[in-house]
């Protein structure tokens, strides 16, 4: 799988700020890929952050078909970044996605993915030794049903 990169300009990308909070500031870009039951998984792509557009009836809003992980991206002494257990990470989150009959992800693109968003977004990782950037991973059903069952379309995404 090749991810699509389309990335902002520099002179339009946010500054980190000295103080990042916890879950109400972004970075510049979101990774997201699409799932349709017998296509598997497509549309891998690294674009701005931006908005989802969601059908009413998506499976997430109706019977919370949803799952998500988070782990830290921080800034080595040396000035390169690390990331916490990724493969950790994934692992849970494949093991949710099987708990909800959700399709798993490959394990390697996944790590691949965030590694390529924060190679991105790398001036967002903060260089405070106390600091690090975190990372979300999801995965949503967008199958538009009313009915029981589970879905057969989902958006994985990896915000930061």
């Amino acid at each position: 799988m090749k991810i699509s990169i389309d990335t902002l300009d520099a002179d339009k990308r946010g500054e980190c700020p000295a103080e990042l909070g916890f879950g109400n500031i972004f970075t510049d870009h979101l990774f997201t890929q699409c799932y349709d039951q017998g296509k598997g998984w497509h549309s891998q792509a690294i674009r701005p952050f931006h908005d989802f557009t969601l059908h009413p009836a998506a499976s997430v809003l109706h019977y919370g078909q949803e799952i998500f992980e988070g782990l830290k991206a921080y800034r080595r002494p040396d000035g390169g970044i690390n990331l916490f257990r990724p493969d950790q990470n994934v692992r849970r989150f494949n093991r949710s996605a099987e708990r909800l009959v959700m399709p798993t992800v490959d394990e390697a693109f996944h790590i691949e993915a965030i590694r390529q968003l924060v190679e991105i977004d790398q001036s967002w990782v903060p260089d405070q030794a106390s600091s690090s950037l975190y990372i979300r991973p999801a995965m949503i059903a967008t199958t538009p049903k009313l009915g029981l069952g589970a879905a057969t379309s989902y958006l994985h995404f990896i915000m930061a």
